[in-house]
């Protein structure tokens, strides 16, 4: 991604090769700016779909686990 390369690949390409294969976008971390810089670099976390459906479970059922995830709370805005 970004300007410095000859072949530019794009999140649709990316996705469309891991859907074939039942990965999920889960995370994407933060990136520097196009513009200060002519490659855009960032890291992303896909899942196949088992993992996804377990974390999705751990979400619904809103369960802490140390040091992996905390359960969300109406009392904090950063989380609800």
């Amino acid at each position: 991604m970004g300007f410095a390369y000859k072949k530019i690949l794009t999140f649709f390409d990316i996705e469309k090769f891991l859907n074939k294969y039942k990965y999920k976008l889960i995370c994407i971390g933060s990136a520097g700016n196009i513009v200060s810089y002519s490659e855009y670099c960032t890291n992303l976390i896909y899942v196949n779909h088992k993992i996804y459906n377990k974390i999705k479970k751990i979400h619904y059922k809103n369960i802490s686990i140390k040091n992996v995830t905390k359960k969300i709370s109406k009392e904090s805005p950063y989380t609800y």
